[in-house]
């Protein structure tokens, strides 16, 4: 698998600020600053340049697949399941008998992403955020509305003058 330039150049810089500090010219302490590590990262990769050369830089996990890889005949297993026997069914619901009755080891958000990922089911978008409905003005500036059900006669009385009449 060919590298991308950002791993080749990250990879020289990498060579570069290594060997200027091995050489003396940069101490450990500006080689940690410059590439943003904590010493003793620092201290593994130079022991890991020293022992394997330039080759030891590169990134090792591009080498191989993740060993949590689902297999792609259990992938096809369970996505063969939902066409042909649980079409319909929302993704819980499948999970749980997928789990209960065909032994699928994973988790609900992977099936989930793996029957989305087929087409199966729809990606849902994210509600909007919710909006406030503001409350329609009082026609008196500093008037509230009494909610309590006070039997003073003050409030019950047609005289109130609002503060904006006089």
């Amino acid at each position: 698998m060919p590298y991308a330039s950002a791993v080749v150049e990250r990879t020289m810089k990498v060579q570069e600020v290594l060997l200027q500090a091995i050489s003396g010219m940069l101490t450990w302490l500006q080689a940690d600053e410059i590439l943003g590590w904590q010493p003793r990262t620092l201290r593994r990769w130079r022991l890991r340049y020293q022992r394997q050369g330039y080759g030891g830089l590169w990134d090792r996990r591009r080498q191989q697949p993740s060993s949590r890889r689902a297999p792609v005949a259990e992938v096809a297993r369970i996505v063969r399941l939902y066409r042909e026997r649980y079409t319909g069914f929302n993704v819980a619901h499948f999970h749980e008998i997928a789990q209960r009755d065909h032994q699928v080891p994973y988790a609900y958000t992977f099936v989930k992403r793996l029957l989305q990922a087929a087409q199966l089911l729809p990606k849902r978008r994210a509600r909007g955020r919710h909006r406030r409905r503001r409350r329609e003005p009082r026609p008196c500036l500093g008037e509230m509305l009494h909610l309590d059900g006070s039997p003073h006669a003050w409030l019950l009385s047609d005289n109130y003058i609002c503060a904006t009449q006089v």
